[in-house]
């Protein structure tokens, strides 16, 4: 299996056929929001050559853990196509697919947009100490030390426990939702670097971006592949590539991106 993000389907799109021939794709809800809350011209370009692909709606995965208190199995992910008829410049998003995507912003983006807010407004981060911040801060080789500190599993735990999440202490990186702690309080690390005062202007289109990657990011991780050509070793960037290889150093990526070693920080 291999999670492809919109960044490569935009830039690569000639050689998906080719990937899919030797993987099964997938591509998380956000790929399709974005898609189609795009301009034409980029709509076209990254759907005229996508393949096949399976399709994970992660919040459901999440719900079906948290209901079981155990990872959810490989899911009978449903295959899809995309129709040639959304290519064509007469057509137009239709009413069930708006309603959709409108579904998707109000439950699955918007608690991960307050979350986001929350952090950069009260500079707190789960699971850390007043300690650990001064690490944020720091130069780049503590920085990604600190972050790295997210591999290991009873600092997951912790977390998890600190946002009340039931079963933290049974959490393994075979559970989604040990993905979903590691993406979302990595990139609330990223955040308190990037804005450092807590009166820092953060639009909100920059952290629905930033709710979008978080999505191809955990199922990537999940998977342990990921496709992106997001792929600055800046840690200012932060990019896909970075962070995944940082959280996932023996995981599949491509393009291939070496471990985590960090230049200048501007």
């Amino acid at each position: 299996m291999l999670v492809v993000d919109k960044s490569y389907a935009n830039a690569k799109s000639g050689s998906l056929a080719a990937l899919a021939g030797q993987y099964t794709i997938l591509v998380p809800s956000a790929f399709i929001f974005e898609v189609f809350t795009t301009s034409k011209d980029n709509l076209k370009r990254e759907l005229r050559h996508f393949p096949n692909f399976r399709g994970v709606h992660l919040p459901e995965i999440l719900r079906t853990e948290r209901r079981l208190g155990q990872p959810a199995t490989q899911g009978k992910f449903p295959l899809l196509g995309i129709n040639p008829d959304v290519l064509n410049d007469s057509w137009s998003l239709p009413d069930r697919l708006e309603r959709v995507i409108l579904e998707y912003r109000e439950t699955a983006l918007r608690p991960e947009i307050d979350f986001l807010k929350v952090v950069i407004a009260g500079k707190w981060i789960p699971g850390f100490t007043v300690t650990d911040y001064q690490a944020i801060r720091g130069s780049g080789d503590e920085f990604v030390a600190l972050c790295g500190r997210l591999r290991d599993t009873q600092r997951i735990r912790a977390i998890a426990k600190e946002l009340n999440f039931e079963h933290a202490e049974r959490l393994t990186d075979q559970w989604l939702f040990f993905r979903y702690f590691q993406v979302n309080v990595l990139q609330a690390l990223v955040l308190l670097r990037r804005y450092p005062n807590s009166k820092d202007d953060v639009s909100e289109m920059r952290l629905e971006h930033d709710s979008h990657d978080n999505e191809y990011l955990m199922l990537g991780l999940h998977a342990r592949a990921l496709a992106t050509m997001d792929n600055s070793s800046k840690i200012c960037k932060a990019s896909m590539a970075f962070r995944f290889r940082l959280l996932e150093p023996n995981g599949l990526l491509i393009p291939n991106y070496p471990e985590a070693n960090p230049e200048v920080d501007t």
